[in-house]
């Protein structure tokens, strides 16, 4: 029972809001003193309760990036109402990369080496929880792995002036 200026409201049942994404359904009645004296006629009403909307936004510890080099993502996952838990799936243009991350403070990793050079499209999704929902960023502008370095050393040696020669090649990548 709720009062006002003399009159009440009671409610039935009393309500615990605390579940989100539940809707209450509930009798109010008008009163003419706090204590519930003089009910009046029942009308039903209802509540809803959604869970909060996060925010999901990507960094990258190094980009652009070298090819082969290790690159840590990190997804900060904030919500109106606490700090959200759950997990984040980290993906490269859709695909996992790796398995899914357990949040701590709201905030997931991931370190790989693995991504080919060119520019990619990070994202992570967040898994949600019982009081914020699901949500997904993306690292602004994607991941730039710059191409390997390939190093061509030539044996200048061999025979002398006006004799064939056989040339030789050897490369290797440096990261």
């Amino acid at each position: 029972t709720s009062a006002e200026a003399g009159a009440g409201l009671r409610f039935t049942p009393d309500l615990n809001l605390a579940s989100p994404s539940s809707t209450f359904s509930f009798l109010v009645q008008g009163a003419t003193d706090a204590t519930g004296a003089g009910l009046g006629p029942a009308a039903t009403a209802s509540i809803t309760v959604n869970k909060a909307t996060p925010t999901v936004s990507v960094s990258s510890s190094v980009n652009p990036s070298d090819f082969g080099q290790s690159v840590t993502f990190t997804a900060t996952v904030t919500a109106s109402s606490g700090t959200p838990t759950g997990t984040v799936q980290f993906k490269d243009s859709g695909a996992n990369l790796g398995a899914a991350q357990t949040l701590t403070n709201g905030t997931a990793q991931l370190t790989t080496a693995t991504l080919a050079s060119g520019n990619h499209v990070i994202t992570a999704d967040y898994s949600g929880d019982t009081n914020v929902d699901t949500g997904s960023g993306t690292l602004a502008g994607g991941q730039t792995v710059n191409a390997p370095i390939i190093q061509l050393l030539l044996d200048e040696s061999g025979p002398p002036a006006n004799q064939a020669a056989a040339l030789g090649v050897c490369c290797s990548s440096e990261t």
